[in-house]
C-alpha cells in the first residue's frame, strides 16, 4: 500500500482539509455485497428467472403495473385473482370504479 508520502513528497504539506463522510447504511451496505459472495445468493439466483416471469406476465397481460387499491390487504386481493386464472382469462378492469376505494 503506498503511503501519502509516496504521492506528493515529504517537502509538500497539504494545502486544504480533507473531509470523509462514511454512510449510515456503509454496514448493511457491505452486509449485502458480502452475501454476492455467498452460495445462498447464487442459489437465489437460481430462482429469479422464473419469478420475473411470473411479475411480467401480471404487469403485461393483467394490469398490475398500478396498483387500484392501497394496503397490502387490497393489492393482494387484486393480484390473487389474475394468479389463478389461466392466462386469456383474466379480464382485468382498466379503470376504477367510482364507489372503489
Amino acid at each position: 500500500m503506498r503511503q501519502l508520502a509516496d504521492c506528493r513528497g515529504t517537502a509538500v504539506q497539504p494545502r486544504s482539509y480533507r473531509q470523509w463522510f462514511i454512510s449510515d447504511y456503509r454496514e448493511p451496505v457491505l452486509a449485502a455485497y458480502g452475501y454476492t459472495l455467498t452460495a445462498a445468493f447464487k442459489a437465489d439466483m437460481k430462482l429469479r428467472p422464473h419469478i420475473e416471469r411470473i411479475i411480467a406476465a401480471l404487469v403485461l397481460h393483467n394490469g398490475a403495473r398500478h396498483a387500484n387499491f392501497r394496503g397490502l390487504p387490497k393489492t393482494d386481493f387484486q393480484v390473487k385473482p389474475a394468479l389463478s386464472l389461466p392466462k386469456g382469462c383474466a379480464a382485468w378492469p382498466t379503470t376504477r370504479s367510482a364507489g372503489s376505494t
